[in-house]
């Protein structure tokens, strides 16, 4: 009897399955959904806080809370949103199922953005299902280090400085100040989901003689964490306090004032006072601190010098030495000479005078190439109107306005993407051109054509050529070129250098 059942069984299920109808080994699996989303940041802690944010060039984890089995499958679209949903993009990610990474595409002007998630679940037993969820909005906040740094020195011998804050998640920024035989430190305040400059007022500075002082600024992120490998650079600027009048006055004798007088002698204190007749010009009163038969001559040899004026020489210069070290420290030791004239030169921008070898951008290379020029040509560039989304750099506008580098595309840039070995031959080429030197340099007699000349772009070829050729770029050895290549800091700074130089020996 018990054989007669389990044979019928058998038979029913054999006409079952002729029928088109399975008998599931399993119970079906219900439609899946999205519960939750969850970010992360990459990052050395363990087990990694959720967070609630994203940094635009920090790679983001994202995990999903699903009610989905185990063994079901799952395939993923994201997407995002930068205008509360309007509209919506697609965006690239990669990682498994569990564990997603993505990366925002940069936007300067982006402060938050949504998340649409859309899954398909493939179960073992049972239909496919779908769900969507969007997600958000999360902040967006920018970490780039502070540029365009710039000082005045006052009349009271303060010294102010102002850079630019590129910054939306620093809390305050700290400046170190070298010179003078010490080092101190200064808390300059700013808003932290703002940009914009940034002024700082240094009344301790040295206002009995003109001083010279490193000023090394950088962001600090404490609010909003940020692992230390990954912290933007900073910027630095050398700036000279004018000493104050009043303080030398109450040291000196006023025998020693001369008024309306062009002094040629580099140590000399000037200063500007308004005059209340509407016709008479504004009075200039310069004081000379050595006492000379004639303060409008040219500065006397170092023979007719007396001990107390060659000491006060000696002191300055020292000094100087002292800050053209530090402006270096770090560097490579075949490069360090050369960063400090370019240093002096004003052939270097304080965003470029640390991190020796980190590769150079393309904004900070388009720095260098404003600041060559306008050493070359004698005149301040002027920056074009902004066509792009992705920056507001007054340093690639002007070099976008000499035509010494273009965008990526009409409205993007790319800042902060390393600049190619091929680009930089290509915006020296141009600068050649612009400042009146194609064709002057000497060539090289030991330059030689390149192994891998084939892999530099056409749009580069001639530009590698030229300037391979009057030794302004070396190979990287073996007979390459590598166009691809980046090139470091140190490596940009010394190539503006050896440019101006043969420039000013063709002059």
């Amino acid at each position: 009897m018990q054989a007669r059942r389990i044979i019928m069984v058998y038979v029913m299920a054999i006409c079952l399955v002729w029928a088109g109808v399975t008998l599931p080994s399993e119970t079906a699996e219900a439609a899946a959904e999205i519960r939750a989303l969850e970010l992360y940041h990459v990052q050395e802690q363990v087990p990694r806080p959720p967070v609630n944010y994203l940094v635009m060039g920090r790679t983001t984890l994202f995990a999903l809370d699903t009610t989905k089995a185990t063994a079901t499958g799952m395939e993923l679209k994201v997407e995002f949103s930068a205008d509360g949903g309007a509209s919506w993009t697609h965006l690239k990610d990669y990682g498994g199922q569990e564990w997603k990474a993505i990366d925002l595409p940069y936007d300067y002007n982006l402060t938050s953005v949504h998340f649409r998630i859309h899954a398909k679940f493939d179960p073992k037993v049972g239909a496919d299902s779908r769900d969507t969820k969007v997600f958000g909005p999360y902040k967006v906040y920018h970490a780039y280090g502070p540029s365009e740094a710039a000082y005045t020195a006052n009349n009271d011998g303060s010294i102010s400085i102002t850079f630019q804050d590129n910054s939306t998640m620093e809390d305050h920024y700290e400046i170190v100040r070298r010179g003078d035989g010490q080092e101190k430190r200064f808390k300059a305040q700013s808003v932290m989901a703002d940009r914009g400059k940034v002024h700082f007022k240094d009344t301790t500075a040295n206002s009995l003689k003109s001083t010279k002082y490193l000023y090394q600024i950088q962001p600090v992120f404490e609010s909003i964490p940020l692992p230390l490998e990954i912290q933007p650079p900073g910027t630095s600027v050398l700036a000279e306090t004018k000493a104050s009048l009043l303080g030398y006055l109450q040291l000196n004798d006023y025998s020693r004032i001369d008024l309306n007088t062009e002094q040629k002698w580099s140590h000399y204190l000037s200063t500007t006072l308004p005059d209340t007749s509407e016709d008479r010009p504004p009075l200039e009163v310069i004081w000379v601190p050595f006492e000379f038969p004639n303060p409008d001559a040219e500065a006397p040899p170092a023979a007719e010098m007396t001990n107390e004026e060659t000491a006060a020489v000696e002191q300055e210069l020292a000094e100087l030495e002292q800050l053209l070290e530090l402006t270096a420290a770090g560097a490579s030791s075949w490069a360090r000479e050369d960063i400090q004239t370019a240093a002096l030169l004003g052939l270097a921008t304080g965003d470029v005078l640390s991190d020796y070898q980190l590769p150079i951008s393309r904004q900070h290379f388009s720095g260098l190439a404003v600041k060559l020029m306008e050493k070359l040509t004698g005149q301040a560039a002027v920056p074009a109107n902004n066509p792009f989304k992705d920056t507001q750099n007054p340093d690639i506008l002007k070099a976008y306005a000499l035509n010494v580098i273009q965008g990526r595309t009409a409205d993007t840039f790319d800042p902060y993407a390393n600049v190619s070995r091929q680009e930089i031959s290509l915006m020296l080429w141009r600068i050649t051109h612009l400042a009146g030197l194609y064709g002057e340099l000497t060539v090289d007699a030991e330059a030689t054509t390149f192994a891998d000349r084939q892999q530099v772009a056409p749009w580069a070829g001639d530009a590698v050529d030229y300037i391979s050729s009057v030794g302004l770029v070396k190979g990287k050895g073996k007979g390459l070129f590598d166009p691809q290549g980046s090139t470091t800091r140190e490596e940009a700074i010394v190539l503006m250098k050896r440019m101006y130089d043969a420039a000013m020996a063709e002059k």
